[in-house]
């Protein structure tokens, strides 16, 4: 039997983002990991406020992908815009 899990509520903000961009997620222990679009990962860190600032002026341009993810293995994604 198929159980599907609620989705984690999140978002991120500006997007296109100039390097800082802003996330917000329900309440919990989360890791976020930020992607390029070949799969590799770029950041890593473990968050517990439902509010951070993230730097990512190290990052090129382009297009990418974060994941947040609970303690439970339960995965949420957004696909977000860096212009410099």
């Amino acid at each position: 039997m198929l159980t599907l899990a609620y989705p984690i509520n999140f978002g991120i903000y500006p997007n296109p983002s100039t390097g800082k961009i802003m996330l917000w997620k329900e309440e919990g222990v989360f890791s976020v990991s930020i992607f390029n679009i070949n799969g590799e990962r770029l950041f890593n860190r473990i968050t517990y406020s439902q509010t951070e600032s993230i730097n990512l002026e190290f990052i090129p341009d382009g297009v990418y992908i974060m994941e947040l993810n609970n303690n439970e293995g339960i995965k949420a994604y957004r696909k977000f815009v860096l212009q410099h």
